[in-house]
């Protein structure tokens, strides 16, 4: 019926998951990259299965009122951010509309309890945090984000959702990187079948409330030669702008997890501080943080404010990273049981126990799913914070068979969220309270804090 290359005028009914527009011919759906619901638009199918399509936006024919402007001149080609056209209270209505969507599809809650959402603080320049790729492009390198929905990267300078200062460390590093990678010093990655070239991805890390950053080139052999010397004199200009330390983390593997390796090399410091709810925490580069400090803030406020809420005193907390919600739990006097998997990351919350001079809490190195069933104690909630692919079947399984009378669960991802959920409620639990947080601005991610509670028999 439809083919690629077909121009179509369309009518934006909804918007998907992914922030973008959805448009329907009878039972065909196309879905379309900046365009807004309530919108007649005009597009070109760029890729066409037999019930839907993916869609290049040509023209907005009758535009939303709650459209602006982009400021970022790669929007639309990068793809970091996809509601930068939006306005941000609609941003946060979409964002409420699609936690609802996937508790009811996804979950089976009829009319699910969720909150309007937590504006940021901040909505541009949040954040702490930039993992950058550099890939060999054609005859020549690129050092930025992908497109959407592939691996071709899109060349950038800064970023407006970057921190200054990363944007500032990120430019510096990529006037070094030119003419070394165009004299052959150094080669970009280049993926495919037969994966070669040596510089993987730049990562640079900013403590918001100190000041610091950490940086680590992630590459696939060791330095050597002139390129220390060359690195040596990198941090030595690097400093001046309030990095701490440079490393190379070496990562043979041509895979898209970037920390499975070790480090190679470093100079300065290996640890970076920030201040996070009145506690001074440490973490390294590859240390799990959340990208949003002022928002992360609040958040874990509302966690402490749900625990207060259930009267809990001792406290399950599963991927605990670094500390930085274990110390402001525990700052009420409970007990915390603190489990995280990441080596680096359990060191780290045990110096910032110390440091900060908390007290009853007891850190365990070790996957959830296998420390949970050797664990004992009278616990009165469990504190989550999972990967985006969620919890392990066993840590859901492990939570109904204790009956821990209270669940806290963070998560940013919707769908894997409501599919736990409905895991808990099969096993007894009844969802009371969700709050989705607005931690990342102009993109169409959202993070969620939701409370279930055991049913009474």
């Amino acid at each position: 019926m439809f083919k690629v290359g077909d121009v179509l005028d369309l009518d934006i009914s909804s918007t998907g998951s992914s922030g973008e527009g959805v448009g329907r011919i009878g039972d065909f759906v196309t879905f379309v990259p900046g365009a807004l619901s309530g919108e007649r638009v005009r597009v070109s199918l760029e890729t066409v299965k037999r019930t839907y399509a993916r869609s290049r936006l040509l023209e907005v024919l009758s535009p939303s009122p709650d459209r602006r402007d982009p400021p970022c001149p790669l929007f639309g080609c990068c793809g970091g951010c996809q509601l930068q056209h939006a306005d941000y209270p609609l941003q946060l209505s979409m964002k409420r509309r699609v936690v609802q969507d996937a508790m009811r599809r996804i979950g089976g809650f009829e009319d699910p309890p969720v909150e309007p959402c937590e504006m940021s603080p901040l909505q541009w320049g949040y954040r702490n945090k930039a993992i950058v790729p550099v890939r060999s492009q054609g005859r020549g390198w690129g050092m930025g984000f992908y497109r959407p929905f592939s691996h071709e990267v899109v060349p950038l300078r800064s970023c407006p959702v970057m921190s200054d200062e990363i944007n500032r460390v990120m430019g510096l590093i990529r006037d070094f990187l030119e003419p070394r990678i165009r004299g052959g010093l150094l080669s970009p990655y280049r993926e495919g079948d037969r994966p070669s070239g040596s510089l993987r991805e730049v990562v640079v890390r900013h403590g918001m409330r100190t000041g610091e950053l950490l940086v680590s080139l992630v590459m696939r052999q060791d330095p050597r030669g002139r390129l220390l010397s060359d690195l040596e004199g990198l941090f030595r200009l690097l400093e001046g702008l309030g990095v701490v330390g440079l490393s190379v983390f070496r990562n043979r593997r041509d895979a898209n997890f970037v920390w499975d390796g070790d480090f190679a090399w470093g100079i300065g410091r290996d640890r970076m501080w920030e201040v996070l709810g009145g506690m001074r925490l440490s973490y390294d580069v590859t240390s799990f943080f959340q990208v949003n400090t002022h928002q992360a803030e609040r958040m874990f406020q509302h966690v402490v404010d749900l625990l207060d809420e259930t009267g809990a005193r001792d406290v399950l907390e599963l991927y605990s990273g670094v500390g930085s919600l274990t110390g402001m739990i525990a700052a009420g006097g409970r007990r915390v049981v603190a489990v995280e998997e990441w080596p680096s990351a359990v060191e780290g919350l045990r110096e910032n126990l110390q440091v900060n001079g908390i007290h009853g809490v007891t850190p365990l190195l070790g996957a959830a799913e296998d420390v949970l069933g050797d664990l004992g104690g009278d616990f009165q909630a469990v504190v989550l914070d999972p990967p985006r692919g969620g919890c392990h079947p066993e840590v859901i399984r492990a939570m109904v068979d204790a009956a821990v009378p209270h669940v806290i669960y963070v998560s940013c991802n919707p769908a894997t969220l409501a599919r736990d959920l409905m895991l808990l409620s099969q096993g007894g639990y009844v969802l009371r309270r969700v709050r989705p947080f607005d931690m990342f601005p102009q993109t169409c991610h959202v993070e969620c804090v939701t409370l279930m509670s055991r049913v009474k028999k």
